[in-house]
């Protein structure tokens, strides 16, 4: 069980970064 919730809470956590990247990706752009 306790792998399986890492995993997710890393999957979790890695769409955060994601969404982050995405707003923040176009600022570093222009």
């Amino acid at each position: 069980m306790s792998i399986i919730n890492e995993v997710c809470w890393g999957v979790h956590v890695i769409r955060q970064l994601h969404d982050v990247l995405l707003i923040l990706f176009p600022f570093y752009l222009i």
